[in-house]
């Protein structure tokens, strides 16, 4: 057992452009770790997240252009330790293309470009795809989409495991259906994904998924999600990171095999003048083909901000996972718990104070559990608009 007091010290700072052919983010941080009894050396991370877009030809080109740095766990069921974290970046660049065919009828292509940097785990690769939609508008409120997807991926390791590739071609075929009503919006998709590999046999089956978004009154929203997909979990990692409504990578374990990803998904959330609430519940299985890292991940998380005057606003926070582990035969349950209060002194600048509780046990492997308090405060000065 390892005790241990944690100094952190951090900054973090948002650009924003919202107006023009030419909109981006850009969000970085830098945390400094002092672990003043020295179970580990001082540690400095450093965070990225930049998303840009060119409009081109207006309704017809757009060049999009996204970067996320970070530090994901080599082992996502252990504590978040210097030994166990690594250095991540991923990179994508691709164009939307837009083809009016007739009034009713659209083409959409879409080619990209995807690279993707592990420090440790030695599971970099570089993807490069191409999509294509044809987008039929039945009515004005009915869309009927017929979708291709082909992505080559190239990894610097190849071998998965002894005469298994992890270089792959991936093919897939789907229908998509959106409609909106005026509370409601719906999207259906089915199809199929199959995936050729290098050397060893390949990996197929049906994919799709469905959306309903139901809107209560004018602040409070109801989505249900439920599909099946068959990826990587590089693609997972960055898709998580550009949309985070599309569910958190932190449960998926970095591989370079091939996954299958399924997951149903349910959040509310509502947002009143003084009181936002929001509840999610979530069933995630990944599938690996080779790898032992077969998962299924049960998740409830709820969270509820509180204006006690206008200046003065209370936020708290609370989740609960269960892990399971098939290969090992393993559960790990974490929670956490967490309380802050933001003072804002103005309309640029604030100050924020919190108090964090987390617990996590699993009951193959002592040394996956702990207990963690966090105590933080903050400040934050907004420029410009």
């Amino acid at each position: 057992e390892k005790n241990d007091t944690i100094a952190t010290a951090s900054l973090a700072g948002t650009l924003v452009e919202d107006q023009g052919p030419v909109t981006g983010k850009l969000d970085a941080s830098v945390r400094q770790l002092d672990y003043l009894d020295n179970s580990f050396g001082d540690e400095t991370y450093l965070k990225v997240g930049a998303e840009g877009q060119w409009e081109q030809i207006r309704n017809r080109l757009v060049w999009n252009v996204e970067n996320f740095y970070d530090q994901i766990s080599q082992d996502t069921l252990a504590a978040d330790v210097p030994s166990n974290l690594e250095d991540t970046n991923a990179f994508r660049l691709s164009a939307t293309a837009t083809f009016p065919v007739a009034d009713r009828h659209t083409l959409i292509l879409v080619p990209e470009f995807s690279d993707y940097y592990y420090e440790k785990s030695g599971n970099d690769n570089q993807q490069l795809g191409l999509s294509a939609e044809w987008a039929y508008l039945l009515t004005q409120t009915i869309q009927l989409s017929l979708i291709g997807d082909f992505i080559e991926v190239d990894h610097d390791q190849d071998l998965v495991t002894g005469g298994i590739s992890a270089d792959h071609e991936r093919h897939s075929a789907r229908i998509r259906i959106r409609a909106t009503r005026p509370r409601t919006r719906y999207e259906v998709d089915a199809g199929y994904t199959e995936i050729d590999r290098d050397l060893g046999p390949g990996v197929d089956g049906e994919v799709g998924s469905i959306t309903i978004e139901h809107d209560f009154t004018g602040r409070s929203t109801l989505v249900a999600h439920a599909s099946s997909d068959i990826s990587d979990t590089s693609d997972n990692f960055l898709s998580a990171s550009v949309d985070p409504t599309l569910g958190s990578s932190v449960n998926i374990q970095s591989s370079s095999d091939v996954v299958t990803h399924n997951v149903m998904r349910l959040t509310y959330d509502r947002n009143g003048d003084i009181i936002q609430s929001s509840v999610k519940l979530e069933l995630l299985e990944l599938d690996y083909d080779v790898a032992p890292l077969d998962r299924e991940v049960q998740e409830i998380s709820a969270a509820l901000t509180y204006g006690f005057t206008p200046r003065i606003i209370g936020t708290v926070d609370a989740g609960y996972i269960i892990t399971d582990e098939d290969t090992f035969n393993t559960e790990d349950k974490e929670f956490i718990l967490s309380g802050r209060v933001r003072y804002q002194l103005d309309r640029q600048l604030s100050t924020t104070a919190g108090l964090q509780f987390a617990n996590k046990d699993s009951d193959a492997v002592p040394d996956r559990g702990y207990d963690e308090w966090r105590i933080f405060a903050g400040v934050a000065y907004r420029f410009g608009r």
